[in-house]
Parts: structure tokens; sequence; C-alpha cells
């Protein structure tokens, strides 16, 4: 979702045009295909590409940080993995369409979002197989000492109770996965996530439930709903501000590391959230930290969830926060040092892993590192000693100074910052005294929640 849509990705808004009404489709027949345009009356057609098109139709300029990729991470990863899943037996066959992208610097809004025709597949459920033995609750409120005193028994994969959901040998049906994209790299964007702090709901999670409910109304079946980073947030937004009878399609959330919700911002759709709980599986690195944004690590929040599995990750500190880092049941051995040359240039070997997860993670041994743990307190306790207005204030000054730059995406800030000085240093200035206090104080209790947690 990160790399955006060639002009072959058919939209949602040319979906809804085309097949939103009854008169629509009418006008969409043809003589030449009575059969094709009665199944079209009668429901209405997915319009989609599978991802060998997609490939086809993107270049090596359509994966660079200047252009078309919106994502922070690696762009030739991301281009190698659309040539693998391009001719993957699995993959390539699956359609991609109702696509749609939304900016806008005056409501301070990035939001895009996809949906994936699976086709008819054995129904997908949040919780884990009968089979599975449960665990204890991932994380708990312990401090950090007594959290190394039982990592044996506490903060592991878990996958809570749930509602009955069904017999096992339902038939396959036709199933959509709809999947948001997190954060991109414009300084709007960036500023969208500040705002989740004092904001509720932000413009990206109002447009991510009205995509879903878009959908939901143009295609039947089951649906799954996914994202990475902020599109986990909107993911979990969307499903619980969806109309009670599109929630009931939805047979699992995937959120990859996305960030929780502030307590006390919710207000009405508290009831929503912890039910739609029970329906996320929530997948974060060891280490993770944005993740972990906003998220209560009490027993009784993270047993809400179907299951919350934090698993290994070859990256470092924040850098996990990419899901490439994320390592998988099948580990490529690395050759010993005793094998000759011409040994090594061949196929290394291929182990299995006893545990996996979650289509095949490797669950991470000791759960959730005991940094991430003091990170998600420092953060919480930060925003939480502000009222809502302190946080506004010092938000929208940050994001003053550095559109002073002249920048629009944060990729290019390091490049233009030496000439950009002069005007974020008069932003600064013209910043009022009260303002300016306000941000300072933001420094000191964040500084001082910090230490605070760091000497637990």
């Amino acid at each position: 979702m990160y790399e955006r849509m060639p002009s072959c990705v058919p939209t949602l808004a040319d979906a809804e045009r085309q097949y939103g009404s009854f008169v629509a489709r009418l006008r969409s027949c043809s003589p030449r295909h009575p059969l094709r345009s009665l199944k079209t009356l009668w429901r209405r057609p997915f319009p989609s590409v599978p991802i060998r098109t997609i490939d086809h139709n993107l270049g090596p300029s359509d994966f660079r940080l200047d252009t078309n990729y919106a994502g922070l991470g690696d762009p030739e990863c991301t281009a190698e993995f659309f040539r693998v899943l391009a001719v993957n037996p699995r993959y390539a066959p699956l359609g991609f369409g109702a696509y749609e992208e939304l900016h806008d610097e005056a409501r301070q809004m990035q939001f895009a979002a996809m949906t994936v025709d699976l086709g008819r597949i054995p129904r997908v459920t949040a919780t884990e197989p009968p089979s599975t033995t449960k665990q204890q609750p991932a994380a708990t409120n312990r401090t950090a000492d007594q959290d190394s005193a039982k990592q044996t028994t506490t903060n592991q994969p878990t996958t809570a109770k749930q509602p009955d959901t069904g017999p096992s040998n339902t038939p396959p049906a036709p199933t959509l996965a709809v999947v948001f994209r997190g954060t991109d790299t414009s300084l709007v964007g960036w500023k969208e996530d500040l705002n989740m702090a004092c904001q509720y709901p932000i413009p990206a999670q109002e447009a991510a439930a009205r995509y879903l409910a878009r959908v939901a109304d143009l295609w039947p079946g089951r649906l799954l709903v996914m994202g990475h980073s902020k599109g986990g947030n909107l993911a979990v937004y969307a499903a619980m501000a969806v109309p009670e009878t599109v929630r009931e399609r939805i047979d699992v959330v995937y959120s990859l590391d996305g960030p929780g919700f502030l307590p006390g911002m919710m207000g009405s759709h508290a009831p929503e959230y912890h039910a739609v709980k029970a329906k996320v599986r929530k997948i974060v690195p060891e280490s993770s930290s944005v993740g972990m944004i906003f998220e209560q690590l009490d027993d009784d929040s993270l047993a809400e969830y179907a299951a919350f599995v934090p698993v290994r990750s070859d990256g470092t500190g924040v850098m996990q926060h990419f899901a490439f880092t994320w390592q998988i049941g099948r580990q490529i051995g690395r050759p010993s040092d005793s094998k000759t040359a011409a040994t090594e240039t061949t196929t290394p070997e291929i182990s299995e892993t006893t545990e996996t997860v979650d289509g095949g993670f490797s669950p991470a041994p000791d759960g959730l590192s005991p940094i991430a743990r003091r990170f998600n307190k420092s953060l919480n306790d930060w925003v939480l000693s502000m009222p809502v207005e302190q946080r506004r204030r010092v938000i929208d000054s940050v994001y003053d100074v550095l559109r002073a730059s002249g920048v629009t995406s944060i990729v290019d800030l390091p490049k233009s910052l030496p000439g950009s000085i002069p005007a974020m240093l008069g932003a600064v200035r013209s910043l009022s005294a009260d303002d300016l206090a306000q941000a300072g104080s933001a420094l000191r209790l964040l500084a001082a929640a910090t230490l605070n947690n760091l000497g637990r």
C-alpha cells in the first residue's frame, strides 16, 4: 500500500459511477455480451487488475522516495516484493482495485486504501484454531524487575477469550481484503499522526470508515480489514465506526504495528472499540515503538484482543517498525566458516523454527521488550499530563516551524535544512511567549516521564 498505484488500477469512485446503481449498471450493458450484462445487473462486478499487471506498469522511477513511493522503508525491497508477488502462483491471480488516495493540506489529511479480491477462500477467523493452547496475556503493568522474573509465564503471544465464530467447515465464500496505507512521507501526513494526541477522530480515520462502508455497500461477502502503522489504526477505527451490519461481515482485523487510541478521547465510540478488539489480531515487533503508542499494557486491555503477538525482528530500535525486518518461520541458514568458497555459493540450508504464529511469523521468545514498555509508559504519561488544548498548541507550534522550511516532504527536510534555518528561526520568533512556554513545559514533562520510567 505504500506504493502509489498506476492508472491501470480501478478506483473506488469509478466503480461507484459504473455499478453503484441499477441505472448505472443498465447503461454498462452490451447486447454483444448478454450473459455478462445479465450478471452485471444481478450482481456488481469487482473491477480489478492482477499484481502482475501492476508490476508491469511500474518502472524503477516509481520506487523512488521523490516520486511515487510513499513509504519510508527501503524502496528497493518494495520493488523486489512486487516482482516476487507478480510471479508467485498464490498471489499473482488476486484482483486489486477500488483504489483511493486523498491528500488535503487544509484539513491536514493523508489517506489511501485499496481492496483485494481474494476469491472464494475458507473462512478466516480472529481466533487461533481450537487446538491452539492459550497462553497468558502478552504484557502486564508489572515493573521491569518483575517482568524479568516472570518471563517464562507472561509477556507471550496470546489468544484472548473469544465468542463462537461458527463451524470450522464453513464453505469457501467471496472475501475482500480492505487495506489501508500508513503514514507517507508528506509533512501533512506526519502532522495528522501528531493530531491523534489532541483530536478524535482525525480526518483519515473518518475517511477509512467511509471507505469501508462504501466497499461493503458495493460488494457482498466477507471482509478482512488490515493496515500497517497508521494504516493499522485506521483499520481498527473503520471496523468499529461502520454500521453494525457491516461489522458483522468482518472476520478479522489485522493491525501491523498500528498505534492505539488515547483513553478518554473516544467518547461514544468506546463501547464499539472494546467490542471490535475481539476481532483484532495486533502484530508488533519485539521492540515496538510505533505500534505501542497510546496502547494500554494492562492485562485487561490486551486480553480484549483476539491476539497480541510480538514477533522477532532483525531491525534495531525504531527500524523494527518496517515489516521487512520481521522474521518468519522459515529461516535461511548461513554457511559455516569451515565450508569452502565453492560450497558457500550453493543454496544455503533452510531450517524450520519450532513455533510460528499468524501466517508464519516467529514469535519473540521474551515477548515485548522492557525498552518498548518503558517508551510506551513515558509517552503516555507525557501526553496525558498535558491538557488537550496544550497538546494542540505544542503540535501546531512544531508544525509551523517545520512548514517554514518550505518543504512538503520529510524526505526533503534534511537537504533543505541549511538554507531554511533563517526562515525556521523566524517562525520560532513569531511564536508567542505563551506558546514557547507551552513547548518548553511539554519537553520538560517528556524528560521527566522518561527519566522516571528509566529509573523503574
